[in-house]
């Protein structure tokens, strides 16, 4: 298989079986992160919970139970924010229900600084996020709580 380049979640979705096979002897947990970007199943949208749902599976239960998908709502940029919700006009939960939130409250946040950096603004604003403690990230992005919870569980 080699070392794929994934791009976008519909390669992710194509390599999952094949890296979860190939990492999941090497630890604990694989955890595999992806955009829900409004595929959520709703009002005839494409549901990447399903064919997250599907791939996983699929896997072997040895395999299986050592993957984790975690899906954020919308994209991951609304994690990002949450340390600099203050700056932005709209409730939070606006931000989250958002379907291009990206556009219209990550990109806005950006500095020129961040555009020509490495990650495009993203690391900067997590370690806004995190100056405030995993607690409060978490607290904001229920799916990361979720996923906390899960990973938790998974090592007893």
């Amino acid at each position: 298989m080699g070392n794929p380049r994934i791009r976008g979640v519909e390669s992710l979705l194509h390599h999952l079986p094949a890296l979860a096979k190939r990492y999941a002897p090497l630890g604990t947990c694989v955890v595999f992160v992806a955009d829900l970007d409004g595929q959520d199943g709703r009002a005839g949208a494409g549901d990447r919970r399903a064919a997250f749902a599907d791939r996983l599976a699929a896997l072997p239960a040895d395999v299986r139970a050592k993957t984790l998908v975690i899906l954020a709502v919308q994209e991951l940029e609304v994690w990002a924010l949450w340390g600099s919700r203050a700056q932005i006009p709209d409730p939070w939960s606006l931000v989250r229900a958002e379907r291009d939130p990206k556009e219209r409250y990550f990109e806005p946040l950006l500095t020129d600084g961040d555009r020509m950096s490495l990650g495009r603004g993203r690391i900067r604003l997590v370690r806004l996020n995190l100056a405030s403690g995993w607690q409060s990230l978490r607290d904001g992005c229920p799916e990361l709580r979720d996923a906390e919870d899960e990973i938790k569980s998974r090592l007893g």
